[in-house]
C-alpha cells in the first residue's frame, strides 16, 4: 500500500511531491490530520497546505470529517479501515 501510494503522490504532485511524501509519511504515523497540523509537518504557509490538503482529498488519500468550515480534521481513511 504504502509503494502505491508514493507512486501515486509521484504521478500526481509534480514539484509539490516533497511536501505530499512528507504528509504521506506523516499521515502512516498518525492518520488525522489539520491543515495546521500540514503547516508544521510541510513548514508551508497555511495557503500550501491548505491546497496540499485538497489535493489530497481530490484523489482520495484523505477526508473531511468535521463538517465545519474552521478547525476541520481530515482523516486517512483507507489506512483506518485496514485495522477495523
Amino acid at each position: 500500500m504504502k509503494a502505491r501510494l508514493e507512486q501515486t503522490i509521484h504521478a500526481n504532485f509534480g514539484k509539490r511531491g516533497n511536501n505530499a511524501n512528507l504528509l504521506l509519511q506523516y499521515l502512516l504515523i498518525k492518520p488525522i490530520v489539520s491543515v495546521n497540523q500540514v503547516i508544521l509537518i510541510t513548514q508551508c504557509s497555511y495557503k500550501t497546505a491548505n491546497d496540499l490538503v485538497a489535493a489530497f482529498m481530490k484523489i482520495g488519500l484523505l477526508k473531511e470529517m468535521t463538517g465545519q468550515n474552521r478547525n476541520r480534521r481530515f482523516v486517512f481513511d483507507e489506512y483506518l479501515k485496514l485495522y477495523t
